[in-house]
Formats: structure tokens, sequence, C-alpha cells
């Protein structure tokens, strides 16, 4: 219990000051799901996000979902498997307009191949 202060400060700041930010992750989610949307034949939103999560399924995409996630990460783009066949995408404070433009440039560069 001594790191107690520790845990405490993480969650002052969080509670502080990453609450601002919240609305600017959930346009960086609303951006990267109408990027996704461009791409109908690939990818299909499972819903709108109202927060800072994409969820998505592949929809034609000609990569396999279970090893999409590996592509990705050999890119520095983290992302778990599917889960009952859909991926999410978090976006948070440290994620900027390159890093979603990057992770777009490399979903479509997987699928053209």
């Amino acid at each position: 219990m001594r790191q107690i202060g520790i845990l405490a400060a993480a969650g002052l700041l969080a509670l502080r000051e990453q609450r601002q930010l919240l609305p600017q992750d959930h346009l960086k989610a609303q951006w990267l799901s109408e990027q996704l949307a461009c791409y109908p034949q690939w990818f299909s939103l499972v819903r709108q996000p109202q927060i800072n999560l994409v969820f998505f399924r592949l929809t034609g995409y000609p990569v396999d979902r279970d090893r999409l996630a590996d592509l990705l990460a050999a890119q520095n783009i983290l992302i778990n498997g599917p889960d009952e066949g859909i991926f999410r995408f978090v976006t948070h404070y440290w994620t900027d307009q390159q890093d979603l433009e990057r992770v777009m440039a490399a979903l479509v560069a997987l699928a053209v191949g």
C-alpha cells in the first residue's frame, strides 16, 4: 500500500486534466469511422461512435481477419483480434491526426496488396 499515492496521483490527473480531452478523442473516433465508411466493400461499422471507440467488421476485406491484428502490429498499429468478428479501434490523447491517417493508409495498403 505504500505506492497508493502514485495510483491516487494518476487518478487525480485523469479527473482534473484528461477529462477535458475526451471530446477531442470522440472527434477522432468519428473521423476514423467516416474513413472506414468510405470503403463499404471492406468495412462495416457496427454502430456510429458516440465515444472514443470505433467498432467494425470486415466485409470482403482481402486479408484474413485473424491475421489483421498481426499485420497491423508489424507496422506499430495495435489492435486486438476480432471478438465475434468485431474489431475495435480506440482513440485517446496520444492519438493524433497523423496516426489516424497512418492507420487508414495501412488498412488500404494491406487491402490492395
